[in-house]
């Protein structure tokens, strides 16, 4: 059996619908698609849940149909829920993606809009973990952050904290970093030592001067505003690059556009 996932991410409420579907023998020899699962994140008409579901059986050309044409002779794709997401897929662009990678790796300097894009992906993964390794840090009462090799050790722990999400069937885990330096390779090795068959995918943000400057001065008080650091941490994204390793400048995106770019790639690189 085949699975894909649909997801429309523009709507009249701005919210992102996510479809599941299986392919299976139909009747009398047929290729059928199953609704498996429907999710429909924010702020929804159909009651205060964030997750709905339903599950229906119809033939691919049916959905097809529904896809591009009107409603009224598909009454077996009409429930509300189905009906509103298949209305956005019918007018708004849409990714397929057969499976969600294990790992995600957003890694960039503060200001380079890291935990924005992170928080605006989530919304393509009902079933997925994010990781902010600032978070794991802040757990340390006496956390010094300048002492490299705590930042490390933590690494480590924050990679078998992303192993025990996976085998519990959460992915993907995205796991949100500076990864200054070269750190990324080493947090790589102790991933793969974990489980040699992961597919991880890296994502490198950078940005220019002017725009990390306006984003930290724009931060309010309390938050990292160092700017000497941030550039040195953001020219480091240019220098020292992973293979496989992919750079988004988000100097004019906002985060759900950068979002939208991983999605994509991850979709095209399946």
């Amino acid at each position: 059996m085949e699975d894909f996932r649909l997801v429309t991410s523009v709507g009249d409420m701005g919210t992102t619908s996510v479809i599941d579907f299986s392919r299976g023998a139909g009747s009398r020899g047929c290729r059928s698609w199953r609704c498996s699962r429907v999710w429909r994140r924010g702020s929804s008409p159909f009651g205060q849940r964030d997750r709905e579901y339903c599950s229906a059986r119809h033939h691919r050309n049916t959905l097809h149909k529904a896809l591009n044409a009107n409603f009224e002779n598909h009454e077996d794709l009409q429930s509300p829920l189905q009906k509103h997401v298949l209305q956005q897929a019918a007018s708004t662009p849409f990714q397929l993606m057969k499976s969600a990678p294990d790992i995600i790796v957003i890694k960039g300097a503060p200001a380079s809009g890291k935990s924005q894009t992170a928080k605006c992906l989530t919304r393509f993964f009902p079933n997925g973990v994010k990781i902010e390794v600032d978070n794991v840090r802040q757990m340390v009462v006496s956390v010094d952050w300048k002492n490299q090799a705590e930042h490390i050790n933590l690494l480590h722990v924050s990679a078998r904290l992303a192993d025990e999400f996976l085998k519990l069937n959460f992915r993907p885990v995205i796991v949100v970093d500076t990864f200054s330096g070269d750190k990324i390779k080493n947090f790589m090795i102790v991933l793969k030592q974990l489980d040699a068959s992961l597919r991880i995918c890296v994502f490198s943000l950078h940005a220019s001067e002017e725009a990390l400057k306006k984003r930290l001065e724009s931060r309010p008080t309390g938050e990292f505003k160092d700017f000497g650091i941030s550039k040195k941490l953001n020219d480091d994204v240019l220098k020292i690059k992973q293979e496989g390793e992919h750079l988004i400048d988000t100097t004019s995106l906002l985060p759900n556009q950068t979002a939208e770019i991983i999605y994509t790639n991850i979709a095209a690189s399946e």
